[in-house]
């Protein structure tokens, strides 16, 4: 396995977050903030399909089923 370091745009300054996870067969990315944000993306693509910025008061676990 090779590591590669890479920026990703739409993650650039989304501030703190408390969780990442990847769908079971990997092809969506979520993250949960502190400030209650949540975002759910095709990987790797990034294409958003889910962006609620006031989903919780913050979100601290999160999985996909």
């Amino acid at each position: 396995m090779k590591l590669l370091a890479k920026e990703l745009a739409s993650l650039q300054n989304i501030g703190s977050q408390n969780c990442i996870t990847f769908s079971v067969d990997g092809s969506k990315f979520a993250t949960g903030g502190s400030d209650g944000h949540i975002r759910i993306m095709e990987w790797p693509s990034m294409n958003n399909i889910l962006d609620e910025p006031r989903a919780h008061k913050s979100v601290r676990d999160m999985d996909f089923r």
